[in-house]
């Protein structure tokens, strides 16, 4: 499952570990990277190959479906492309992909910003409203170990999403988007998933909470600033949610 964080994707993983025919290896990526970086080792420097990793990890499985959700600089960082790490994995037996796409950018950069101020990023509890808002340069972004304006970053994001859709056979892949299939209920992303895989239904039970439910204009200090930076551009909808 590849996506660009903060778009559902704990809501969905945590579903998916709960059926008895998925072994679900969580956001893999992320512990090898955060092991590398304790002992100073670079990450980019490390020889790391993100598909031979999953390929020695595919036994934990069993005879069930083994499953993981990556980010794309998670991947790209050291130097694959997403055509190249679709074949690699490919080759070292991964059958299906899902795109999972937050359409609201926006909101990503929001939720992630936040997140990194509160010092965490999901929630078992209803959330309480903290009144806590961030600041966005719309010139200077710091998102997914990447520094860059605020407007390309969205068109990074959408040039790798419409990169792995053109990549991955369509019989091979599921297209889901955050807010058609998770935002409102997770259990639909969740049941399409488990039919995409030829898996007999199981009941699943949704364990966390969306945690920035506001208008977005309410989590943004400067938001008049970022109104009109996406003024008259393709991502001006964004704004209204």
């Amino acid at each position: 499952m590849v996506h660009i964080g903060r778009c559902g994707s704990t809501a969905v993983s945590d579903m998916l570990a709960q059926h008895p025919m998925v072994y679900w290896d969580g956001e893999t990526y992320h512990r090898v990277y955060r092991e590398l970086r304790s002992t100073g080792v670079d990450v980019t420097a490390s020889g790391f190959d993100p598909a031979e990793y999953i390929a020695g990890r595919l036994s934990r499985s069993g005879r069930r479906w083994f499953g993981f959700d990556a980010k794309f600089h998670q991947f790209m960082q050291g130097g694959s492309s997403i055509e190249q790490y679709v074949s690699d994995l490919s080759h070292v037996g991964v059958t299906k992909f899902i795109s999972l796409r937050r359409r609201n950018y926006l909101r990503k950069v929001v939720s992630s910003k936040l997140g990194r101020s509160r010092g965490w990023y999901h929630t078992r509890e209803p959330p309480k409203e903290d009144g806590r808002k961030v600041r966005i340069d719309v010139a200077s972004v710091h998102v997914d170990t990447v520094e860059t304006s605020l407007l390309e970053h969205f068109q990074r994001w959408e040039l790798r999403y419409e990169s792995l859709e053109r990549v991955v056979p369509a019989d091979r892949l599921l297209c889901l988007e955050y807010e058609a299939d998770i935002e409102s209920n997770p259990l639909r992303a969740y049941d399409k998933i488990v039919k995409f895989l030829e898996l007999k239904p199981w009941v699943a039970q949704v364990a966390t909470h969306r945690v920035n439910p506001q208008p977005v204009a309410d989590l943004i200090v400067n938001f008049e600033e970022v109104r009109g930076a996406l003024a008259g551009t393709t991502h001006e909808w964004m704004l209204a949610t």
